[in-house]
């Protein structure tokens, strides 16, 4: 008699069930793959979008690059003083020395004949270089197309830069100016009485230093503002 031992065990399975099984699951796969396949060839075809360019960004460039543009034509303005700042600080100088004893009369004259060399063309150099300025004074000033740009990191460097700025042409101007009456003063002298002229010349001896300090500390000030950009 034969034990029917393990009944079951080599039962007999039905011929290509696993096989469709398979074949299911590699054909969802292939399906899955040329999806996922055309998805990325119509994605790597098809151009990105182009990042849009944000409207505060362009009104920003547009607002620095008008106040750089002011800041510095404030500053070739201020540099155009030098000339006349030195001449004059040296006429001053002249008689302050000769006063002291520090010099002899021939070399306060000598002193006063070379600092009014250049004198007339120093100043006409600054006054044109001051009209190009005001031309373009207003170039940082907070107008309604720009609001959206005032929070502008470089806009406000710029505009704090052109506060000096413009503090240092003034400075400059008042040195100009009182050089330039002193020199025209000078070239009336025969026809002013002597003891009026003395006068006058010891009033802006005493007056001087402290205009040429005022553009000696104002431009001092503006070697701490360099982050606007030069155009």
């Amino acid at each position: 008699m034969v034990r029917r031992a393990h009944r079951g065990v080599h039962r007999r399975r039905r011929p290509g069930g696993r096989g469709r099984i398979v074949g299911t699951v590699l054909l969802v796969l292939a399906v899955v793959g040329g999806i996922t396949l055309f998805a990325l060839t119509r994605e790597a075809r098809e151009p990105a979008d182009p990042v849009p360019v944000r409207a505060e960004t362009a009104v920003a460039a547009a607002a620095v690059a008008e106040c750089s543009m002011s800041v510095a034509l404030g500053r070739d303005a201020v540099e155009a003083a030098r000339a006349s700042y030195s001449n004059w600080a040296g006429h001053v100088r002249a008689q302050i020395d000769l006063d002291a004893g520090t010099i002899t009369p021939e070399q306060a004259w000598a002193r006063w004949t070379d600092t009014m060399a250049t004198g007339d063309a120093d100043i006409a150099s600054f006054r044109a270089a001051r009209d190009v300025y005001d031309a373009q004074r207003d170039g940082c000033a907070r107008r309604p197309e720009w609001a959206a740009a005032d929070g502008d990191p470089m806009l406000v460097d710029c505009r704090s830069e052109s506060d000096a700025v413009s503090t240092a042409v003034a400075a400059a101007g008042a040195v100009v100016d009182q050089w330039a009456q002193h020199l025209e003063m000078m070239k009336a002298e025969e026809q002013v009485d002597p003891a009026q002229y003395g006068q006058r010349w010891r009033a802006m001896v005493e007056s001087a230093p402290t205009v040429l300090d005022g553009l000696s500390q104002t431009s001092l000030e503006l070697t701490q503002h360099a982050n606007c950009p030069r155009p």
